[in-house]
């Protein structure tokens, strides 16, 4: 039983709260009010998060050596050894150290707001009450990946948000594109997914637990202690896995670029752009797409073991991000643009990983959520301003449904291929917002000046933190490292104000565009605060120093630890500035590209603009790389070609030939012995009297008389 007492029990309203909304609004269905619906999901998440605050004030408390405290509630099962095989207890045991709760802070504190801006973006949808039905349980599955102290909760968690995506990203589900969408994010994580149970036995087989702690004396735990959790193990006694780690970490990381769509598991991301804009800020800021991240750095003991694993870490990371970043350079769909900076930003985060500094990566994935949803959410409301004025213009009455329009192009697309003019997610048919929708337009400027990494902005004290460690990989390659990294933010500046250009500052390029509005205060003061922690982070609050000092418990290593990184460096200012300078020389090109102007374009004019001069290049990053229709052509038409065959060669030549010719060959013989069946007495008489000789030549043979 739990142990009341506890103070760090609480911990367990943190997930209940969110489950407690979710089994509310699913059991009142249709019945309940929208506004109703939206209160108690709303509320519950805020619940957590004052919460998670109060966990957060109670381990700042703690001593430095017991930062790690369980709160135990129950056993789950055991399974007694057998053999050599050591016995297997799971309990159901959540983690509260400063990692977790950095997490908790996050999922709930933006997750809240996403929750309360939904109120109003989705308030004319007819799916009100199920959205948020799913919102809830996502947030409580994400909650359970990162509070468990067990790698079997962890996945409980980690499966949940899988199933979650699929719920939402298929919301609109009378859209064939976005159940295509749904499914494409289930089945390209369960490959991933895959990996992390592979790793699990691995790591079941060397140490023989999946807890990631076990507490030294009372429910406090700390990652230097004598505990016998496996994080712990892999500091202490790393002579138990010995090679097998590369093995471990490699499947964990497989498990890690899936959720966190990481190359070659990445392409399910974008399309997840179908669902309702709060689910894409959901899961790109606050919730399943830092899974990955926050994995690896909660079994940073583990990975340090592997030079080869880190290195993987760091060089798919780096690769991912310049690779997403180029896709980025052609995207028009708004949100799309966003989802490629998210695969490019999460880039960031595992090469800070690979690395080695865990806690620079840890930092990018706070001030990410911060900048992030602030840019989606933006971006929600650009669409929902878009939407209402083509309702208006075009007298639709859709109200303010937002599953009407936007369906993202599939297949190939062409180099000058106009806007759909009925789209309004396309970039193409905005402008001019900058007036219209001030406060919008300014947050996402904010938000844009972050990911940039604009000093003093958020995203400015992370992505330099990484790049400078990067630079200082001690490794032949940290040149190469520290270049992609550069070039990669000069990219990210580059689209990233050529999506503020061709939304807020040219001039309007639709008639909607002209006649767009502010959208409501619960949509526009989760924006503020976004953007406030977008602005402040890094110089005036959570400044690195601080937030590396209250990491270094959970992601703290020893020297024998073989670190990619050189062991003590200044950080020069010069480098920091060279960034900088790389960024606004990116800015300043996107916005002279986008020329803007006084005058409306002409369908034709606005289908000719390019981001560069026609060309191979231009078709090709248009369309990503054609990453998609090779996946197509090798996983999905050849696979279903192979299945085909399989089908035809064993189910029906092999299983039904074997099954068909048992049934034909019971016909035959009864056919034939249904001529012995005539009618006359004395065939069976004759029958009956062959018989009995029959029977007694048996006999008299086995008596050994003969006859």
């Amino acid at each position: 039983m739990p142990n009341l007492s506890d103070p760090y029990i609480i911990a367990w309203l943190i997930p209940l709260f969110p489950l407690i909304g979710f089994l509310i609004n699913g059991a009142l269905g249709g019945t309940a009010t929208k506004k109703l619906a939206g209160i108690i999901a709303t509320a519950a998440v805020f619940a957590s998060f004052f919460v998670a605050v109060t966990l957060f004030l109670k381990v700042q408390a703690s001593p430095e050596d017991a930062k790690q405290h369980l709160a135990y509630l129950m056993p789950w099962f055991s399974i007694p050894g057998i053999g050599g095989i050591p016995p297997f207890q799971v309990n159901f045991e959540l983690l509260v150290d400063p990692l977790s709760v950095l997490m908790m802070l996050i999922i709930t504190g933006v997750g809240g707001l996403i929750h309360l801006y939904s109120i109003s973006y989705m308030a004319a949808d007819k799916g009100f009450a199920r959205f948020f039905t799913y919102l809830n349980l996502f947030v409580f599955f994400m909650l359970l990946l990162v509070m468990g102290n067990n790698l079997l909760i962890l996945f409980i968690g980690w499966e949940g948000v899988g199933l979650c995506s699929y719920l939402l990203i298929g919301f609109f589900y009378e859209k064939k594109s976005a159940g295509d969408a749904a499914k494409k994010a289930f089945i390209v994580n369960r490959i991933g997914d895959v990996g992390v149970l592979i790793g699990m036995f691995l790591l079941f087989q060397h140490f023989g637990t999946l807890d990631f702690y076990h507490a030294t004396s009372g429910t406090s735990a700390s990652l230097v202690g004598a505990g016998t959790g496996f994080v712990q193990l892999a500091l202490s006694h790393p002579e138990m896995i010995g090679g097998a780690a590369t093995l471990a970490c490699l499947m964990l990381f497989l498990g890690a670029t899936g959720k966190s769509a990481q190359l070659p598991l990445y392409n399910w991301l974008p399309d997840a752009m179908e669902g309702p804009t709060p689910v894409s800020a959901l899961i790109h800021a606050a919730t399943m797409v830092t899974a990955g991240v926050y994995m690896v750095s909660r079994t940073h003991t583990l990975f340090e073991l592997s030079d080869v694993a880190m290195g993987v870490i760091a060089f798919t990371g780096i690769a991912t991000a310049l690779f997403a970043a180029t896709i980025g350079l052609m995207q028009n769909d708004i949100k799309r643009v966003l989802a490629y900076s998210t695969v490019s930003q999460l880039g960031y985060m595992f090469a800070a990983c690979g690395a080695g500094v865990f806690a620079a990566g840890m930092y990018h994935v706070m001030t990410h959520a911060f900048f992030k949803a602030c840019l989606f959410l933006g971006s929600g409301s650009v669409i929902h301003a878009i939407e209402h004025a083509m309702h208006a213009q075009h007298g639709h009455g859709h109200g303010d449904a937002h599953e009407e329009h936007g369906d993202a192009p599939h297949g190939q697309v062409l180099a000058n291929a106009g806007p759909d003019p009925n789209d309004p997610q396309d970039m193409r048919n905005m402008g001019g917002l900058l007036g219209r929708t001030k406060i919008t337009a300014g947050t996402m400027i904010i938000a844009t000046l972050a990911i940039a990494g604009i000093v003093p902005f958020a995203g400015f004290w992370s992505k330099d933190e990484i790049l400078w460690r990067m630079f200082n990989v001690h490794s032949d390659l940290h040149g190469l490292f520290y270049g992609v990294g550069a070039v990669t933010a000069l990219l990210t500046a580059f689209y990233m104000f050529r999506l503020i250009s061709k939304t807020f500052l040219v001039a309007p390029q639709t008639e909607a565009a002209k006649h767009a509005h502010e959208s409501s205060p619960l949509m526009t003061i989760p924006l503020v605060i976004l953007a406030a922690l977008s602005t402040l982070t890094g110089w005036a609050v959570l400044k690195y120093e601080d937030f590396s000092e209250y990491l270094a418990p959970s992601v703290t290593t020893k020297d024998y630890a073989p670190t990619l990184l050189q062991p003590s460096l200044e950080h020069p200012l010069g480098y920091g500035l060279m960034i900088v300078i790389l960024v606004i020389i990116g800015i300043c090109i996107s916005i002279y590209r986008s020329k803007p102007n006084g005058e409306l374009m002409s369908p034709q004019a606005r289908a000719d603009r390019h981001l560069f001069s026609p060309g191979w290049y231009n078709w090709v990053l248009l369309n990503k790389y054609f990453v998609d229709e090779a996946y197509n052509f090798w996983f999905v038409h050849l696979g279903k070609k192979f299945s085909y065959w399989l089908w035809k060669t064993f189910d029906v030549d092999v299983v039904d030939g074997i099954v068909n010719g048992v049934g034909a060959l019971t016909g035959w013989t009864g056919s034939k012995l249904r001529l012995a069946q005539s009618g006359y007495v004395r065939n069976y008489a004759f029958s009956m009297v062959i018989g009995i000789i029959l029977v007694l030549f048996i006999v008299f043979q086995r008596s050994g008389h003969g006859w």
